[in-house]
């Protein structure tokens, strides 16, 4: 599942942008896409902070603040490939920056063939990065929804019940068939065990309590911790 936000001011050009994404996405994988687009910057920045992991931004820095929500965007999403709507009034100095990143940029006044010219370079670069970075950065499940890719420091953790998987990343479960001990052997060593049925992200951790047989991730997920891990996890932390 290839996860998109499209933030444009102008609410005529959201249709062509995702009409152009739609059939650039159909032609270069067989992955499911999602569109989550916004005309207005307040549902944008509502949105980011939901926190869902995304994967491709196409985002305004025009306006009031359309270059804090793109610095926002990279904040949230380290791996996300960013295209920029801007215009010639504004100067690229200001949305040119490491902290944006961005990997293409859409000049108004656009038509569709503009769109399709930028978006095709940026696809293509996507997935490039995508493939080169896919072991290392991130973890795949395929499933009947589709492919999914998750960045590792978007996942909390990984739940064994009703004899499948389920990745948490803090905004949704995505399940799956493996074991706990299979997928162990593929993550890196900040992923720790702390229940048979539990496998957490160490990174993620804020607080250990023992005696509650509990570990506290961010955002206040509370997981179980057993006797058998109790060791483990203690000396992860420490």
């Amino acid at each position: 599942m290839v996860e998109m936000m499209i933030f444009s001011r102008y609410g005529e050009e959201i249709p062509k942008v995702r009409e152009v994404s739609r059939d650039l996405a159909a032609r270069l994988t067989e992955e499911n896409w999602d569109f989550h687009c916004f005309n207005t910057q307040k549902e944008a920045e509502a949105f980011v902070r939901s926190n869902l992991p995304l994967d491709i931004v196409c985002t305004d820095v025009t306006g009031e603040d359309g270059i804090g929500l793109a610095k926002e965007c990279r904040r949230r999403n380290r791996n996300a490939y960013v295209i920029l709507i801007a215009d010639i009034h504004l100067s690229p100095a200001s949305y040119m920056k490491p902290s944006i990143m961005a990997g293409s940029l859409l000049l108004r006044p656009f038509r569709t063939e503009e769109i399709r010219e930028a978006f095709s370079e940026a696809f293509g670069n996507f997935f490039k990065e995508d493939e080169e970075n896919e072991e290392e950065n991130q973890f795949i499940i395929d499933n009947r929804e589709g492919k999914w890719r998750i960045d590792l420091e978007h996942v909390y953790y990984f739940e064994a019940r009703e004899k499948k998987l389920f990745l948490n990343d803090g905004v949704r479960e995505i399940g799956f068939y493996d074991t706990l001990d299979n997928i162990r052997k593929k993550l890196p060593a900040w992923f720790v065990r702390c229940h048979r049925s539990f496998l957490i992200n160490g990174r993620k951790i804020e607080k250990l309590l023992l005696g509650q047989n509990l570990v506290v991730l961010k955002d206040g997920w509370e997981i179980p911790v057993s006797r058998t891990y109790k060791k483990e996890i203690k000396e992860y932390v420490g």
